[in-house]
């Protein structure tokens, strides 16, 4: 399993701020205009409205959409320190990677980021999710 130090960055006080979605809004915006560069790709990952979007999917409900803009913060760093892929789909001419790490919340979460590339270009950031273990 990896390890990871994450930092104050991804703690309370953080999540204090996204009880709005206009903070969510604000971190992601400030996210999009960094970008985030990937140890395990060697390559940067763009953020872009396409990830926001696909949290906000019509299907989705408010605590799911919620819960995810709560990991933002874990997102990027997720993709900022990991060092490893843990799983690799292809789909036609679209690449799906996912990055994985254990978190301990409130109690012990995965937390997997999804990133895409089409026909082999840039990584875009595509999805954050949770799995209470």
């Amino acid at each position: 399993m990896l390890f990871i130090k994450f930092s104050y960055y991804t703690s309370t006080i953080f999540h204090m701020r996204l009880k709005s979605i206009d903070g969510a809004w604000d971190f992601y915006n400030n996210w999009r205009k960094e970008n985030s560069f990937s140890p395990a790709l060697k390559k940067n990952v763009k953020i872009t409205r396409k990830g926001w979007n696909h949290i906000f999917n019509k299907n989705r409900n408010e605590t799911d959409k919620y819960r995810r803009l709560k990991l933002l913060p874990y997102a990027k760093e997720l993709i900022e320190l990991s060092t490893t892929i843990q799983n690799i789909k292809q789909s036609d001419e679209i690449t799906f990677i996912a990055i994985e790490h254990v978190f301990n919340l409130e109690t012990n979460y995965k937390v997997r980021v999804i990133l895409e590339s089409k026909n082999n270009s840039d990584y875009t950031f595509l999805s954050v999710m949770d799995k209470k273990i």
